[in-house]
């Protein structure tokens, strides 16, 4: 995971860092040398085959995320690079919720434009 927050915090602002995040989750679910995707959202979406201790790390882990990605929103809202109307909880919330749907049999096509129509979101408030 930490691949794509360098990718994300490489980029010379964070509505293309937040692009190249989802678009590098995007990667790694259609990745044939990772097929399925990425482990922690495979898990998942199989957790009824879990005990509570897996389920509570694999939680834990899609929290980290989304915090992550939410801080960085954050300190975006107060560089003032986004807007201070934005969302930034909803909009992490959201972010993260699209990477898992790559599992759900969603095209790379229109996850890519779903990629896009997530990153306008920054633009929210402006």
């Amino acid at each position: 995971m930490s691949a794509l927050f360098a990718a994300m915090d490489e980029a010379p602002d964070i509505r293309e860092g937040m692009r190249r995040l989802l678009n590098a989750a995007l990667d790694t679910h259609f990745d044939e040398d990772s097929p399925g995707g990425c482990l922690v959202v495979l898990s998942l979406m199989e957790s009824g085959q879990h005990d509570e201790q897996s389920l509570d790390s694999m939680q834990q882990t899609i929290h980290e995320l989304k915090n992550a990605v939410q801080a960085r929103l954050n300190k975006a809202k107060k560089s003032g690079e986004l807007s201070r109307h934005l969302d930034a909880g909803s909009t992490a919330t959201t972010m993260t919720g699209m990477m898992v749907m790559g599992k759900a049999n969603f095209t790379r096509a229109s996850l890519k434009k779903t990629v896009n129509q997530v990153v306008s979101l920054l633009d929210q408030g402006e």
